[in-house]
């Protein structure tokens, strides 16, 4: 990954936190919107489990080099 968009992400990332403290929910439904930033760090965790779930998946479907021959 290149160094510039790699810092962008990073910096909207940091930046999404404090902007769940500005931004209110006016209809809560569930548990988790009662807390400004949970939105951000229950996003942050399920990518890391997908992440996790991939790499998992992809160790036991992954073909070896000499499939084909």
């Amino acid at each position: 990954m290149r160094e510039k968009p790699k810092k962008l992400l990073i910096l909207f990332a940091m930046l999404s936190i404090p902007a769940g403290f500005l931004t209110g929910h006016d209809h809560v439904v569930f548990w988790w919107h009662h807390v400004s930033f949970m939105d951000a760090i229950l996003g942050g965790i399920g990518t890391f489990l997908l992440m996790f779930i991939i790499t998992f998946v992809a160790a036991f479907t992954s073909q070896k080099e000499d499939f084909y021959d």
